[in-house]
């Protein structure tokens, strides 16, 4: 059989062959640079990002700074005093800071009457916001530094030469007061922080930004930061404030320079609704104290459940205590002393009033039936006072007494003291040769700041005075402490023979 050669099937093949080879080939080249483009564009992404989070740590950098220092009458030349240049910065509310891109679609950088500036991280945290300190980015955003030896090109942008400079590319910060209040001033500053540069394989410009709100530390900002101290409102916004329980501390912060007046209730332990009575009331203290604008109040207010002061698991009730700049026992300008737990005859249906809070002592709690010293070498339950905690004596090697700032609680001693400047000692609900005693425990005391009541405590407990962290700028003014069993101001206006459930607080701003 003759076998017949066709010569045009294998140019046609291999020519097929090229064709197919040189399509994969391209597909592959273009896929190779769509992913070096998507991978070079997340990685500017991720840069333009860091250069964005580092302008929002420093501007609250420079605010903190700042309000650490606001009321004093020349803020330093620091960090604290870079608010000064950001202050003749900041646009009117409601301006429009414009568009990122131009009307050709591109990356539009705001010149210098939009008042657009950056902060320069890496030296002392200056501002920059000069004609010449924001440009175009040539990457992506970033700031470039002409004296960094690691820097790649210091000829960029039109800065050839430039070798001790630095400047900002495609990022910069606008910053417009925000958020007013009933008497139309403004409260805050929103500081736009913004980005815009050409991203590989995108045919728009990338941006990236965020809004980074500031509260002021007086009402409205404005002029004369450096050497006056910052500008306070003249009618003050929230600066009056009540605070209720909620089982944890509650923050005030001062927001205008002046006189406070300070105002506690303790907490009363309240029994099962099946008992006939509870415990005795919460104390009450009240004080006026110069403040000025920065400084802050962890407030504490006492919970019937034993928030402030309660110990173990059956406690007596919360003091209700103010803080000063600082959160230890040591740092307490104002305490009214909580009450001390019921405490619970058996088969009576009986829970016997504990004592209530202080006032400079806290009140013993109700004994029922046998007295409590003949059971071993307990004595009856004592409230804190100004200079020690109130004593329970010793049962089985342990002891019910209170300590300085909390009510005693141990087994053998179930009912807790109430918590106070000094805590009450635990009642007794002890077997002792057959016989059973019963008492409620004691309530804790109260305290105010003065220059007496401090003499008082070194003379009776210099140990525990040599630890007190407030000076004697902070002695209160007209100031009074009541106990729970006497009558005093109520929180919802009116008089009340001792504060019932849950303690109270409150600030109430009086003037300059």
């Amino acid at each position: 059989m003759a076998i017949t050669c066709k010569k045009g099937d294998t140019i046609i093949e291999v020519m097929f062959a090229t064709a197919v080879f040189a399509l994969v080939a391209v597909l592959g080249l273009t896929l190779m640079n769509s992913g070096v483009s998507t991978a070079q564009a997340s990685l500017e992404i991720t840069l333009a990002r860091e250069a964005v989070d580092s302008q929002a740590e420093a501007l609250r950098m420079i605010h903190n700074a700042y309000a650490a220092q606001a009321g004093k009458k020349v803020v330093d030349s620091g960090t604290a005093a870079r608010w000064s240049t950001i202050d003749g910065l900041i646009q009117p509310g409601g301006t429009d800071i414009g568009s990122l891109n131009d009307e050709a679609g591109g990356c539009s950088i705001p010149d210098t009457t939009k008042k657009r500036f950056v902060v320069d991280v890496r030296d002392d945290l200056n501002i920059i916001s000069t004609a010449d300190g924001i440009k175009p980015a040539s990457t992506f955003p970033r700031l470039v530094y002409g004296n960094d030896s690691n820097n790649i090109d210091k000829s960029e942008n039109g800065n050839a030469g430039n070798t001790s400079g630095v400047w900002a590319e495609g990022i910069w910060i606008q910053a417009v007061k925000s958020v007013k209040d009933t008497a139309g001033n403004y409260l805050a500053i929103d500081f736009h922080i913004r980005t815009c540069w050409d991203s590989p394989g995108r045919s728009a410009p990338s941006t990236i930004g965020t809004i980074v709100r500031l509260y002021n530390v007086g009402t409205d900002f404005g002029s004369g930061i450096i050497g006056g101290g910052p500008t306070e409102p003249t009618t003050p916004v929230d600066v009056n404030k009540d605070f209720s329980y909620t089982g944890s501390v509650q923050t005030y912060h001062v927001a205008k320079t002046g006189k406070y007046k300070l105002e506690v209730w303790g907490a009363q332990f309240v029994a099962d609704s099946k008992y006939a009575t509870v415990s005795g009331g919460g104390g009450y203290s009240t004080g006026t104290v110069a403040l000025s604008v920065g400084q802050a109040l962890g407030v504490y207010v006492g919970g019937s459940s034993g928030f402030n002061g309660g110990t173990g698991t059956t406690p007596g009730a919360g003091a209700t205590d103010m803080r000063l700049d600082g959160s230890t026992l040591y740092h307490r300008i104002i305490v009214a002393g909580g009450a001390g737990r019921c405490q619970v005859v058996a088969g009576s249906g009986t829970c016997s009033d504990g004592g209530a809070g202080g006032g400079l002592s806290g009140l013993n709690g109700k004994i029922i039936g046998m007295n409590c010293s003949t059971c071993g070498d307990i004595v009856n339950p004592t409230g804190g006072t100004q200079v020690s905690a109130g004593s329970s004596g010793t049962f089985s090697g342990l002891n019910g007494s209170g300590t300085f700032g909390s009510g005693g609680g141990e087994a053998y001693f179930a009912n807790g003291g109430g918590g106070g400047w000094y805590g009450g000692s635990a009642g007794c609900n002890t077997p002792q040769n057959g016989v059973m005693c019963f008492a409620a425990a004691a309530g804790g005391s109260g305290w105010i700041y003065t220059a007496g009541s401090f003499a008082v405590w070194q003379a009776g407990n210099s140990v525990d005075a040599a630890k007190y962290q407030l000076s004697s700028a902070y002695y209160l003014t007209n100031a009074t402490t009541a106990s729970g069993n006497t009558a005093f101001p109520a929180p919802g206006g009116g008089n009340e023979t001792g504060h019932s459930g849950n303690g109270f607080a409150r600030i109430t701003w009086l003037g300059v």
